[in-house]
């Protein structure tokens, strides 16, 4: 499970992953995480566990596109305590709509 031992990687892909198929309806041409997004989500996280502020709007995001039920202290509460899972969790989902569309 790359998010768990990366989780900054995962975050930055997903984000750019869920960017692209709300802004074009086309899965990302590079999904890849070292980015802008990937360093501040691992500075967040270094620097008191802070990371899952930003993966809060993620998985509401995904959440949102996908009409899953849920809130937004169900957000919260998966992207601090569970933050490798949730990760994963809005990966799968992603990759599934991808895959579909390719």
């Amino acid at each position: 499970c790359p998010a768990c031992f990366c989780p900054c990687l995962t975050y930055a892909s997903n984000v750019q992953r869920l960017h692209a198929l709300n802004s074009t309806g086309q899965p990302a041409r590079d999904p890849g995480g070292a980015n802008g997004d990937c360093a501040l989500y691992a500075g967040l996280t270094v620097l008191g566990c802070w990371g899952w502020v930003l993966g809060r709007g993620v998985r509401r995001g995904v959440r949102e596109r996908y009409t899953i039920p849920g809130s937004a202290a169900s957000d919260c509460l998966a992207t601090s305590l569970l933050a490798p899972c949730s990760l994963t969790q809005e990966s799968l989902e992603l990759q599934m709509e991808e895959r579909r569309l390719l």
